[in-house]
């Protein structure tokens, strides 16, 4: 049942484009349809990653992100810039030793967690930041990118 309910959240989502997303395991379509021309269009996105590449980043997000929509898209910027500058899949990112001190507490995320993973996985990182800590009195996640250079505060 809850694989039904993240799949219908996908569609959800998607269905915002008129395009159709074909992913690892996960294809969903929205075909844009103008009946007083009869003309159909549609387009197809292959995308790299599997709905549960999305949820895992979504439960990360959850657990690392500050509240703000920036910081949810920061964080799942760190795991997709990783992912592709390494050449390792999400898991790989996710569950490599010593990076994300949730990872034996990840079992929620909420609509906008996943928003924020479908918008990275499907448009690309936000920004270049490859680290980020929270050990700051400002209560906000600090990103910096490969070479430790200041990226921004979310």
């Amino acid at each position: 049942m809850w694989h039904l309910v993240r799949y219908l959240l996908l569609a959800a989502l998607l269905s915002l484009s008129s395009c159709s997303y074909v992913g690892k395991g996960v294809s969903v379509s929205n075909v844009a349809t103008t009946t007083s021309t009869t003309t159909t269009t549609a387009c197809t996105t292959e995308l790299p990653y599997s709905a549960s590449d999305a949820i895992l980043m979504a439960q990360v997000i959850n657990k690392e992100s500050s509240a703000s929509y920036e910081g949810k898209l920061a964080v799942a910027s760190v795991i997709i810039n990783r992912a592709d500058y390494d050449n390792l899949s999400i898991s790989e990112v996710v569950f490599a030793p010593n990076q994300f001190s949730v990872v034996n507490n990840l079992d929620t995320f909420t609509n906008l967690d996943y928003q924020a993973a479908i918008e990275v996985l499907t448009n690309g990182s936000v920004n270049n930041a490859y680290y980020f800590d929270g050990c700051h009195e400002d209560g906000l996640n600090h990103f910096s990118d490969i070479n430790g250079e200041y990226v921004g505060a979310w």
